[in-house]
């Protein structure tokens, strides 16, 4: 049996060198045909079921002059600033109010982000107003319990975090035109403090 055996190596390699034995590269020719298209880059396809990002507002506060209210600053203001937007005193209700406003249009998104730097030096709650000109009502959000004493970051989602200031349970919609944002905090005659924002920004994510 054996040499029937070493009959049949020699036949095999005599045909193939004699280039009438071919081999063919079955799996070879099958692991090719599996693989996945490459006519678009993954990472092309994962950033198509990302959402768009647009700037709605932003303002830093680094010009000469823009779209807000308040007094700018630039002793003790956040890592990167040279200014910031300090608040002022005002004769209604609150005792310090900041207010940035936007000369465009500014329509939400079904995600509508603000994010924004504040400093306090008094634990006193900050309320953050943002005009719905299509409600025709503030937004409202209250930070209780701010940090004191240090720039601190704050990101919201609009439509998730603010309600209507007449105490309802309405909330921002995709489409509501947004004018301008305040910020608010004490009582007129009661309550001396300062306080001051850096770095606004209104982002839509749709």
């Amino acid at each position: 049996m054996a040499r029937d055996i070493r009959l049949s190596v020699l036949l095999v390699v005599g045909l193939a060198a004699a280039g009438e034995l071919a081999f063919w590269p079955a799996a070879a020719s099958q692991a090719t045909s599996s693989r996945p298209s490459t006519s678009q880059p993954a990472s092309t396809q994962a950033d198509s079921t990302q959402p768009v990002r647009r700037v709605l507002l932003r303002q830093d506060f680094e010009g000469e002059k823009g779209d807000w209210g308040g007094q700018i600053i630039t002793d003790n203001v956040p890592a990167g600033s040279t200014r910031a937007l300090g608040a002022t005193p005002t004769e209604t209700h609150w005792a310090r109010r900041a207010s940035v406003g936007n000369r465009g249009t500014m329509r939400a998104a079904a995600n509508t982000v603000l994010k924004f730097r504040y400093h306090m030096s008094k634990d006193i709650p900050l309320t953050i107003y943002i005009m719905d000109r299509t409600q025709k009502d503030n937004l409202r959000y209250d930070i209780k319990k701010p940090a004191v004493g240090r720039w601190t970051e704050v990101r919201l989602n609009v439509n998730r975090d603010f309600r209507r200031n007449d105490g309802s349970e309405g909330k921002l919609q995709a489409g509501d035109i947004l004018t301008g944002i305040s910020f608010l905090a004490g009582k007129t005659g009661t309550d001396e403090f300062d306080m001051a924002v850096d770095d606004v920004e209104v982002i839509s994510l749709e």
